[in-house]
């Protein structure tokens, strides 16, 4: 595929992009929608949609200069893969490593940029310079550590078998499921500090919703999310032994009890449902498809042509991106709705109405939201949609 068929794919995507970027600017600009005026003062809501502004044209430029600079590796890829050619006898690993380790470079002003003056700005980022800087070393050291020793098995399984797909997909999945065992118990603890739950009446009511639901809890852990930011989450992770439930320490400072509790209903919704499995498997069928049509994009077999026509593919693949995207966000907003539905169920129908607008308005998320960027780029249903679907379950329950 040509340099010039390549580029207008990327050049037509940032067009996209920056279209539907511009119809949710322009979303903002409206004024305050009446199902909005019992959740926000004139003032709460003028600063949430200033701070999204803000966000937005910023996330809208940095998408133009990435394109810009995928254009440009695209331009030099053959000069740049000759680089490594004379200096390796199999160029293939080294040339595309260079290529993620110069997307990580690339991509740190723009970190800088976002955490240090937007987040700041707003009161989210708590991180410090010496934090920021130790991230962005843990992120060199893993890429390295995991990322070399992948792009090695999948470039010599390509190399060895005709027939590779079926090999190359079957590594994956494995390589993703182990990724999945270690990331609770090597990774994340990198980056944060996870402490045993103290709150006993807090964790009372985690293990009996657990034990009502069939759950079993590993660990009930509370993470030291507020090191780097004042946006709260929950979650559980891990399989087996390894599964526990996580709290941000500042979801627990914006949440009362019973709020928390129903945010993790909802969470445990998502496992009732193996909402995580079924996500998994449509993951593993799209990279399946992936490798499937990288293999008759391949012109030769030789380890060269492979690195080039890797990055190529990676970039001509994108043009099916928004595609799948909706696809994929389609299953979730149904998986999150399954899992309020699941927390309703379970008695916690107002609290988790309260915990979310809770949520929405302290971290300040997206106040309203366009059409067709909500479809294109949020994986879960606005925060009024819910509440509405909410209130309709409840009533059903009723």
């Amino acid at each position: 595929m040509s340099f010039v068929v390549l580029s207008a794919i990327i050049a037509a995507n940032s067009l996209f992009s920056t279209y539907i970027n511009c119809r949710q600017y322009q979303k903002l600009g409206e004024k305050m929608p009446e199902t909005a005026i019992k959740i926000y003062t004139q003032e709460t809501w003028s600063r949430s949609v200033q701070y999204s502004k803000e966000k937005l044209i910023f996330h809208t430029l940095s998408e133009i200069v990435d394109s810009c600079k995928d254009i440009l590796h695209l331009l030099y890829l053959e000069p740049w893969h000759l680089f490594f050619a004379r200096r390796f006898t199999n160029p293939a690993v080294p040339f595309v490593f260079s290529y993620l380790i110069t997307n990580q470079i690339f991509k740190i002003p723009f970190s800088a940029f976002s955490d240090f003056v937007i987040e700041r700005r707003y009161g989210f980022n708590k991180k410090t310079l010496k934090v920021f800087v130790t991230d962005i070393f843990i992120m060199f050291l893993l890429t390295l550590c995991i990322g070399w020793p992948f792009l090695f098995t999948s470039f010599h399984i390509i190399s060895k078998f005709s027939n590779f797909e079926i090999f190359l997909g079957g590594f994956i999945v494995v390589f993703q499921l182990f990724m999945m065992w270690i990331y609770p118990v090597v990774i994340a603890p990198l980056y944060n500090k996870f402490t045993p739950l103290e709150d006993q009446s807090l964790k009372k009511n985690v293990e009996e919703l657990a034990a009502k639901v069939g759950f079993k809890v590993g660990k009930i852990e509370v993470m030291d999310g507020s090191k780097r930011s004042g946006h709260s989450n929950a979650y559980f992770v891990g399989f087996g032994r390894t599964k526990k439930i996580v709290f941000y320490n500042t979801i627990l400072e914006q949440l009362n009890e019973s709020e928390t509790i129903a945010v993790l209903a909802h969470e445990l919704g998502h496992w009732h449902y193996s909402h995580i499995i079924q996500l998994l498997i449509v993951g593993w069928a799209e990279t399946f498809g992936y490798i499937f049509a990288f293999k008759m994009f391949v012109a030769e077999k030789s380890s060269q042509t492979i690195a080039i026509s890797l990055l190529k593919f990676i970039f001509a693949a994108s043009s099916v991106s928004v595609p799948l995207m909706l696809l994929t966000h389609s299953i979730n907003r149904m998986f999150e709705k399954q899992a309020d539905r699941f927390a309703v169920d379970q008695g916690y129908g107002n609290e988790l109405k309260a915990a979310l607008l809770k949520l929405h308005t302290e971290n300040m998320a997206m106040p309203v939201v366009d059409w067709l960027y909500s479809a294109v780029g949020y994986s879960h249903p606005h925060v009024f949609e819910r509440l509405e679907f909410i209130d309709q379950a409840m009533k059903k329950k009723e």
